[in-house]
């Protein structure tokens, strides 16, 4: 399977990638221009193509002939705008680019962030079952970005024919 990684010089784009060519998937890396990659992704599954994230055309050049999308990229820190700009219309940009290239399924890369914790009775375990956040004005920029990101991947999934996993991973560590 050929497989677009977006965020893939990031920590956890970095395992991705390893995951995806130890399974026998090709990687279609799509990286910043001026970011660097390391030579972990030097891999004869691996094809770095350096495209602005920005430009819904460009990437879909960069997708054609790709089954699926992991979407990885965002921001993790900065004010509203910066966080909003990569995280959320980055995710717009993405989404769009793969309906012009005609790929129909994306795993998205959200967080534990966009959960209601603060509604979960004392002791209670949170899971994957746990009800998104509803008041999301009280959370930080982060976690409004996120959910903002998960609304549209749950509107990707409801094109027909299309689909979108959306993991929420919690802490990373190496």
């Amino acid at each position: 399977m050929r497989v677009a990684l977006s965020g893939g010089t990031g920590f956890l784009g970095r395992h991705v990638i390893q995951a995806l060519v130890a399974a026998g998937h090709t990687v279609q890396l799509l990286v910043r221009a001026g970011s660097r990659h390391s030579s972990a992704h030097d891999s004869a599954q691996v094809d770095v193509t350096r495209v602005d994230l920005t430009q819904a055309h460009d990437l879909a050049k960069a997708l054609r002939g790709c089954d699926v999308v992991v979407h990885a990229a965002a921001a993790l820190t900065g004010d509203h705008a910066t966080q909003h700009a990569a995280t959320v219309e980055g995710t717009r940009t993405m989404l769009s680019a793969m309906a012009m290239a005609s790929v129909k399924r994306v795993v998205g890369i959200s967080s534990l962030s966009v959960y209601g914790y603060a509604d979960l009775p004392h002791g209670a375990t949170l899971t994957e079952t746990t009800p998104l956040e509803a008041a999301p004005a009280g959370r930080d920029v982060y976690a409004r970005c996120k959910l903002a990101q998960d609304a549209l991947f749950q509107a990707f999934s409801k094109q027909p024919g299309c689909e979108a996993i959306v993991l929420r991973p919690g802490i990373f560590y190496d």
